[in-house]
């Protein structure tokens, strides 16, 4: 009998199954990686869902445009066809290489071993796949979700900002601009706290509402129906607590009249719920709020582990702000399969897609997971990367909006 050891738990993760993928593969290409956890889903996926592409460098015919001309501001230079009675235009990409390596630490090496050694047999499958388990999850937390929430932050700036910046080792970075078209992107000034502007004004003379409002009016002028809303909890808070939006709410409180005869009537608080802005959404054709609050971890500038949300944004001169984005009807859609008992999953309404390319010496488009166990040195370790040829593609540019909404400085 001998004591399992690490590089068995390594080559049962590579060991192809009977559908011809490791345990190691399905981490990597699984359809299901880019929508997130049930109890935290990706937004931005659902607008641009992955897709494999041939070339990591070519031409993208298919770019819907709204405009009578060309969208300014773009780096890929659109050439606009009048094909028909749409303006189609096309496009040159690139896309970009990143990668997340870890180290396994001693902690869990040793942690990982001693599950090995509870029995004698290494042919004992149920200690080996418990240690497989604890790699799997390890590799998960700390190589595939820091990849996927790159993906997702990619998504949300090309989106929101019509710029995916590009930022790696060295000092390297890249600029990505995508067409922003008139009155595609509106800000709305937050003014300071003594004396708020915008949606944070607090004399009733600035009503949200019809900011909106004004956004569906461009959008029906270009053939367009606002279909989503979302935004993190802050804008929504201030939509729901500026005056002008708790007038449209109003309620009556009825009582027995003074000596029980007849009835008396008084005004109740304006009381606005997350229901009651859905209705009155409703009331101008509008669709519901949903809320996106979904976070992720960076380094700052002195390597200090800073959370952020994936719609929180703050400008070049340090003010804050929270986007609102209003998606409209596309008539695109996208099918992902997914494993069983899932299985299809129809997305609509699509922006473009998420373009995965050939990793440098692959024959095939997709995520590549490399590993390299040292086990012969002290102390062991296993290092693991992931590496990715990726770029956002927005084949529907214009069929967006971005409300910008400051938040009030001191």
């Amino acid at each position: 009998m001998a004591f399992a050891v690490f590089r068995d738990v390594i080559e049962f993760l590579s060991k192809p199954g009977k559908d011809g993928w490791s345990e190691f593969d399905k981490l990597t290409i699984s359809p299901m990686l880019q929508f997130g956890t049930d109890d935290a889903p990706y937004f931005f996926q659902e607008l641009l869902p992955e897709r494999l592409v041939s070339k990591n460098q070519g031409t993208e015919g298919n770019i819907e445009y709204r405009s009578t001309l060309a969208a300014s501001g773009s780096s890929y230079a659109p050439t606009d066809i009048n094909k028909g009675g749409q303006i189609i235009g096309t496009f040159d990409y690139k896309l970009g290489f990143t990668n997340q390596k870890d180290v396994l630490d001693v902690a869990t090496y040793e942690a990982i071993h001693d599950i090995l050694q509870l029995s004698d047999d290494s042919a004992n499958l149920s200690n080996l796949e418990t240690a497989a388990e604890s790699v799997l999850d390890w590799t998960n937390q700390n190589i595939i979700k820091p990849q996927m929430d790159l993906n997702e932050l990619f998504r949300s700036q090309a989106i929101i900002d019509a710029l995916v910046k590009r930022r790696g080792a060295n000092g390297y970075y890249e600029d990505v601009r995508y067409p922003n078209s008139p009155g595609q992107r509106v800000i709305i000034p937050g003014g300071t706290v003594a004396a708020p502007l915008g949606w944070y004004k607090t004399d009733g003379s600035y009503d949200s509402m019809l900011d909106l409002q004004a956004i569906q009016t461009v959008a029906r002028k270009k053939g367009l129906e606002i279909v989503r809303i979302a935004s993190s909890w802050e804008p929504k808070r201030a939509f729901m607590n500026n005056p002008a939006i708790k007038n449209r709410f109003s309620g009556v409180a009825i009582a027995p009249g003074a000596g029980g005869t007849g009835i008396s009537t008084s005004a109740l608080p304006n009381m606005v719920t997350e229901d009651g802005i859905d209705a009155l959404l409703r009331q101008w054709r509008l669709p519901a709020w949903q809320l996106y609050d979904k976070t992720y971890n960076y380094k700052d500038a002195n390597g200090i582990i800073q959370t952020s949300g994936f719609l929180d944004r703050i400008d070049a001169t340090g003010k804050k702000y929270n986007p609102v984005i209003l998606t409209c009807r596309t008539r695109r859609e996208y099918t992902v399969n997914l494993p069983n008992p899932i299985g299809k999953v129809l997305l609509t309404n699509t922006l473009g897609y998420f373009a995965i390319g050939r990793c440098v010496g692959h024959p095939n488009p997709g995520r590549i997971l490399n590993r390299l166990l040292e086990d012969k040195l002290h102390p062991p370790s296993l290092t693991i990367e992931l590496i990715q040829e990726s770029l956002p593609i927005l084949t529907a540019p214009e069929a967006h909006y971005v409300l910008n909404v400051y938040e009030p400085t001191p």
